[in-house]
Order: C-alpha cells, then structure tokens, then sequence
C-alpha cells in the first residue's frame, strides 16, 4: 500500500469519527496513548478514553448544534440556513 493511499484511509477513517460518528474506530486513527494540542494546553489520552469523549460531546450537544455543525461540516453552501441565525 503506498504512502498516499495510507494516509488517506487514515482521513477517511477521521472524516467517519467526526461526520458519521463512528467513535470506534478512533484506535485505528490513532496509537495506544497519543498527545492532544488544545487550546487549554497539552493532554495525554488513550485512544478508548478519547473515543469517549466524543460520544458523550455528542450526547451533550442539541439537535440545532448538531444540524449546524454538520451543515458547516458538508460545506453547507448558501441554500443552507440555520432557522435561528440564517444562513450558515
């Protein structure tokens, strides 16, 4: 398997984590332990706990963040709006 092709099964694996919520195949994008650059500072997490996180972020969000966050997510162009602030 070439460098290219690796590297884009590992984007396509991310773009299912975050877009079609598939939280667990964050180990395969990921090591055992891996450091997190945020803006609060530097975390080590494994990668279990911060699959996690991303599910109970996804719990945590409303049906309206949620339909946002997808819509900028795709792309959303300007036929998209948001009922509350308008276009997205």
């Amino acid at each position: 398997m070439s460098k290219e092709s690796v590297t884009s099964d590992l984007f396509d694996r991310w773009e299912l984590v975050w877009h079609e919520d598939r939280h667990d195949l964050v180990p395969s994008c990921v090591g055992p332990t891996y450091i997190r650059h945020e803006a609060t500072g530097d975390r080590t997490v494994t990668a279990e706990s911060y699959a996690a996180e991303l599910t109970k972020m996804k719990e945590a969000r409303s049906p309206q963040q949620s339909l946002s966050i997808g819509k900028v997510a795709n792309r959303g162009g300007p036929q998209d709006t948001d009922p509350i602030n308008g276009v997205i």
